[in-house]
């Protein structure tokens, strides 16, 4: 039964990663931003109310913050405009999908934001496609910005 759940959770997950991004990517792939930009934003998963009693939020957590403990250089919590290899982690409401959660990178140098990605698709790629965005406010598809 353990094993009906994990697969609806990745197929849910999947669903709501690839509904939230406005762009076209291909499935188990990284949408990248430019390395040189100054503050980014990462998308690295998202879930919907409908997965969460499969995968709840503290294993979405659990999950990007260990992929970042493999990268001891990196400064989790230490946000810094145009600081490489740091990066604040932070839950947001989806806004035009409702109950949505997206699990979100922001970084202070566009290249980490890229690689962060990539590790984390690298080590889940049933979670769908993570998207990195160069901008100073997080992404119009994000809103309700909570703690990690």
């Amino acid at each position: 039964m353990r094993r009906v759940w994990k697969a609806a959770a990745v197929v849910g997950a999947l669903a709501v990663s690839c509904m939230l991004t406005d762009n076209t990517s291909a499935a188990g792939s990284v949408t990248t931003t430019k390395d040189d930009c100054m503050t980014a934003w990462a998308i690295l998963m998202s879930s919907h109310p409908t997965v969460h009693a499969a995968f709840p939020h503290v294993d979405y957590k659990e999950s990007i913050l260990g992929v970042a403990k493999w990268r001891p250089h990196w400064k989790v919590g230490e946000y810094v405009a145009g600081s490489s290899q740091s990066f604040d982690l932070q839950t947001f409401d989806t806004r035009f999908h409702e109950g949505g959660t997206a699990y979100v990178a922001h970084c202070g140098h566009g290249a980490t934001c890229n690689e962060l990605a990539r590790e984390v698709l690298k080590a889940y790629p049933e979670l769908g496609s993570p998207v990195v965005y160069c901008t100073l406010e997080p992404p119009h598809i994000l809103e309700n910005p909570q703690g990690f």
